[in-house]
């Protein structure tokens, strides 16, 4: 007697994709019960209230690191397995899977933001800002108001390092929430999820009416439990500047000009957004569009140039500063320490400044050559071409970049959302996943002395291995056609 259709056995694909879906869940859930628990070693406290939903059980620094390290190992896994159940031909409705990213982002958002405490320097720049005063002048450190006493470390004596666009975005927050503090941190966590989940549904739609494409871009970021962690469970100004990434990538066919505005908005929120546009202006320098590339560039200087003329250039100091900065779980953080022992700082900044632009322009040229163009509609599609070249110069900055967090790349991530799955996702996903890992359990705050040890050893240590390995595979990687057939 034949079986009927619906008690048939599951594909290995099929098991598999579900199992990655479960993992993610699961992953997920981890960090929205860590943030339920209330202020920890990866929890801010916050003033009593009903918003964002959380209690205070004071959970140890012990607990919330483990269960926020088991959250990003198997948010890990599950990228990862979800990339080769696509493979192997599972075919889950890509609908439902945005629609799933999009539940996840808002159920992050009502929690109290997990895994760091920029989010309090946003409410504090806001709250300077919506006092007449200079948020790029200003420390919060210099006043006692509630905002600025709630700012952590390293942010407490440094003025805001973001664009105008985002101080605008955190005064307006700020009055909204009517001088609460905890409202208002809890209003910035829903305006970043939102802006996320909404660069995830410009990602499903740029896809196009393909499905198969559409289950890609989801996977890779609008239901990335990586990035939903990353970016949106620590309520990261980020997810502002990737939506402006996004937008300018779709209106780039459409005018080049209101591209450049857009690619300025990100800027305005965070320098580094205006990265894929220079891979843009190459597109359209390479395929002879000089009208339409002087175009793009002539939106994102007006857009930028209005930001900052109207704030001042002060505003751009202290991005400058942080320009030099370097991670504790980059490569080049052991690269300066000698330098830095042996020929002095201002040698040991200059090389390391010098040497990490070298081989961000190096890999960004080898990225043109090896970055994927497996699908035959990609060749003719000019969003999937603008992803490719806006994701050489991005992700060759990620890998290469002296000062990088797990947040920052969500820029590449959205662009390689729109590209077939290749080494390079898999370098992007251990890159994400390892600093993630690396700064663990997230506030700069005393830890037990073994937990200290071992975050310091994988942040220090094994950190700085594994992303100089990821960097040196990404630069190694075989050729796989010459630039003018990429273009």
């Amino acid at each position: 007697m034949t079986q009927p259709a619906s008690s048939a056995p599951l594909s290995h694909a099929t098991r598999l994709g579900r199992l990655a879906m479960v993992a993610t869940a699961v992953a997920l859930g981890l960090v929205a019960l860590t943030g339920v628990l209330g202020p920890s070693a990866a929890v801010v406290p916050l003033p009593p209230g009903p918003f964002p939903a959380g209690a205070s059980l004071q959970p140890s620094a012990w607990l919330v690191t483990l269960l926020l390290m088991a959250a990003v190992i198997l948010s890990v896994a599950a990228t990862a397995a979800g990339w080769v159940a696509l493979r192997e031909g599972w075919a889950p409705s890509p609908t439902r899977l945005l629609a799933a990213g999009i539940v996840a982002a808002g159920v992050l958002a009502l929690v109290p933001p997990v895994g760091g405490a920029d989010v309090l320097s946003y409410a504090a720049y806001g709250h300077i800002a919506g006092q007449g005063r200079d948020p790029y002048a200003v420390r919060p450190s210099s006043l006692t108001d509630p905002f600025a006493r709630a700012v952590e470390d390293p942010w407490r004596s440094t003025p805001s390092v973001y664009g105008p666009l985002a101080t605008a975005e955190q005064a307006l927050v700020v009055r909204v929430s009517g001088g609460d503090l905890r409202v208002a941190v809890g209003l910035l966590d829903v305006v970043n999820a939102a802006a996320f989940a909404v660069a995830g549904w410009l990602l499903f739609v740029l896809a196009g009416a393909d499905e198969g494409r559409r289950r890609r871009a989801v996977l890779a970021f609008g239901c990335n439990p990586v990035l939903l962690f990353a970016v949106v469970a620590g309520a990261h100004v980020d997810a502002l500047a990737v939506l402006a990434v996004v937008g300018s990538l779709a209106l780039l066919r459409r005018s080049p000009w209101w591209a450049g505005v857009a690619s300025g908005a990100g800027v305005l929120v965070k320098l580094t957004a205006g990265l894929p546009a220079v891979g843009w202006a190459w597109l359209l320098e390479r395929s002879r569009q000089r009208r339409q590339a002087v175009a793009l560039a002539g939106g994102a200087v007006a857009a930028t140039a209005a930001g900052y003329l109207g704030t001042g250039l002060h505003a751009l100091g202290q991005a400058r500063r942080a320009s030099s900065f370097v991670s504790v779980g980059t490569p080049w953080r052991p690269v300066r320490s000698v330098l830095q022992a042996v020929a002095g700082h201002g040698v040991a900044s200059f090389v390391v400044g010098a040497g990490s632009l070298a081989v961000t322009v190096l890999l960004a040229v080898r990225l043109a050559r090896d970055l994927p163009e497996a699908d035959p509609a990609d060749r003719a599609d000019p969003v999937a071409q603008a992803a490719r070249a806006g994701l050489a110069v991005a992700l060759a900055w990620t890998l290469a970049a002296p000062y990088v967090l797990a947040w920052y790349d969500v820029v590449p991530w959205a662009l390689a959302a729109l590209l077939p799955a290749s080494r390079y996702h898999r370098i992007l996903l251990a890159h994400t996943g390892m600093l993630a890992l690396a700064y663990l359990p997230g506030r700069v705050v005393a830890l037990p002395p073994i937990l200290a040890g071992a975050t310091t050893v994988l942040r220090s240590a094994v950190s700085p291995l594994v992303l100089g390995v990821l960097l040196i595979a990404a630069l190694t990687g075989s050729s796989q056609r010459s630039v003018r057939h990429w273009v």
